[in-house]
């Protein structure tokens, strides 16, 4: 959750291909968990490389 300039709250919901086992069940998207090091080079915008993303 973030604040934009105008002072709106903003927040995004990280989704990735749904696991074999939740494509039954569910969508072929699922959310992404995220543990407490992992947000910032996530959203980081400049961060291109896909491997420290990983």
């Amino acid at each position: 959750m973030s604040e934009r300039p105008d002072g709106k709250s903003v927040c995004a919901i990280l989704t990735k291909v749904a696991r074999d086992i939740v494509t039954g069940i569910h969508h072929h998207r699922m959310p992404l968990a995220l543990d407490i090091e992992s947000p910032e080079p996530w959203l980081a915008p400049y961060q291109t490389d896909r491997e420290i993303i990983r």
